[in-house]
């Protein structure tokens, strides 16, 4: 009888659990920046790389973030340094305009950059800030990251720099998620 009841117990909270998000209590958090056309000095008609602090066997891979006019960002992920170019080709190939984790949006005035994107967890989407300064038309550094959900706060400071790489076509900017 024990083990029936413990099976239906199980039974039942994975059943909530997968299905929190379709019952509304799974809630995607709100990015607090605002959506502002570009006209800082950073060049946007290709992408930025930055060290991702992922490095697994001696492979190194970056951090890729595409800003476009409109003030919107993608970040497609952290391709192996080496095959970054085969990585941002396969993503003109393959669009990602359905995956929200990949989108969010940057505010760039004077020398200071804000950049705001969501991130995947079990329950809804958190909110990863990052801020720095711009030290060129083509690189910026990333001194302090910031994630929240639900009143859950982490912050603290870190040390990412992003050099720009020419590139054309770059993926449209068109998303389901920011208007």
């Amino acid at each position: 009888m024990k083990i029936i009841l413990l099976s239906l117990f199980l039974c039942s909270s994975f059943v909530l659990l997968s299905s929190c998000k379709k019952l509304g209590g799974c809630k995607d958090e709100p990015l607090s920046l605002q959506k502002t056309d570009h006209n800082g000095s950073l060049r946007i008609d290709g992408f930025y790389y930055g060290d991702s602090s992922i490095a697994y066997q001696g492979i190194v891979s970056v951090d890729l973030i595409f800003f476009y006019r409109n003030g919107v960002i993608h970040a497609p992920g952290a391709p192996e340094y080496l095959k970054m170019k085969d990585y941002v080709m396969q993503t003109l190939n393959n669009p990602q305009n359905s995956v929200q984790y990949l989108w969010g949006l940057f505010k760039h005035s004077s020398d200071n950059i804000e950049i705001e994107k969501w991130l995947p967890r079990q329950c809804g989407y958190w909110v990863e800030y990052r801020s720095g300064k711009v030290l060129n038309d083509t690189t910026f550094e990333l001194t302090y990251q910031k994630q929240s959900y639900k009143g859950e706060k982490s912050s603290g400071s870190i040390n990412q720099i992003y050099h720009f790489r020419a590139f054309s076509p770059k993926p449209d900017s068109t998303n389901n998620f920011i208007k």
